[in-house]
């Protein structure tokens, strides 16, 4: 393992992810044997809008029974479990965090999805994939740790079939202001690689996709922080995402992700692009 798959993998990938996991559901009252996803709503999409923007960006490009999708980024299996289970998608999950993947294939296991869901671990920068495999290539707040973009839009193209569509929801640079630090994607600048949204969308273009739609979600993405901040379902999902991330520093990152985007330093995209 490389010193870049290093340091992702020691952010992320903290051990006894999936006891901590365990221990917060049965504190709830919930038995380990007999999950469903909805039991782990509160940690398993690990992005800003949780499960309604994965529902959203799934209605976006018609994901439907038997389309062929991988999530790049997967994390421990929250958007894949939505999209299989409640798209009847088929879903093929790459995540560079060894840890992650454990936990998305023993979570996916729980909930009954294993036969439509797998997971690898694996660089984004060199996809153990063949060429023109997928339906559709979806990524939700995962590249903000990938600094060779080059490479990742690269692959992205090259696995999806012609005619199909990348689906993105990430966090991008809004301007040159500088970013608050700790993050929920990096404690430091060492491993967080958001880019300026012109960029990406100059170099998507410039790798060969074709835009379909572009979305700036920031203002909805504050209400959805406000809303979260003071709502019961909020407190559970911040004392759950905390154990996810078995850092002390958790809450911190929270409020500076917030900050960030009341300041203009990033916003949060949603965007939609063609393979010819």
């Amino acid at each position: 393992m490389d010193s870049y798959a290093e340091s992702i993998n020691e952010h992320y990938g903290k051990p006894g992810l999936l006891e901590r996991m365990y221990t917060f559901l049965a504190g709830e009252g919930k038995d380990v044997n007999t999950l469903t996803c909805d039991d782990l709503t509160a940690f398993d999409e690990f992005h800003i809008g949780g499960r309604g923007e994965t529902r959203n960006l799934a209605r976006l490009v018609n994901v439907h029974e038997g389309v062929e999708i991988l999530d790049v980024g997967s994390g421990v299996g929250g958007p894949a479990r939505t999209l299989a289970g409640e798209f009847a998608a088929r879903v093929t999950g790459l995540d560079i965090t060894e840890e992650f993947c454990r936990v998305a294939r023993e979570l996916t296991e729980r909930v009954g999805l294993s036969d439509n869901i797998t997971f690898h671990q694996g660089s984004a920068m060199e996809m153990p994939f063949e060429d023109e495999r997928f339906d559709i290539v979806w990524t939700q707040f995962a590249a903000m740790n990938i600094n060779d973009r080059h490479a990742l839009y690269r692959e992205m193209f090259r696995v999806l079939r012609p005619g199909g569509l990348l689906a993105i929801h990430e966090v991008m640079g809004a301007s040159d202001k500088p970013m608050k630090f700790p993050v929920l994607w990096a404690a430091d600048p060492s491993i967080s690689f958001v880019k300026p949204a012109r960029w990406v969308r100059n170099e998507l273009a410039a790798t060969g996709f074709r835009e379909k739609l572009w979305n700036d979600l920031t203002e909805s993405s504050i209400r959805w922080f406000e809303e979260m901040k003071g709502s019961d379902q909020g407190a559970r999902s911040r004392k759950a995402r905390k154990t996810l991330s078995g850092s002390e520093n958790f809450s911190e990152s929270a409020r500076n992700v917030m900050q960030n985007l009341k300041d203009g330093a990033i916003n949060v995209v949603q965007t939609i692009w063609e393979k010819p």
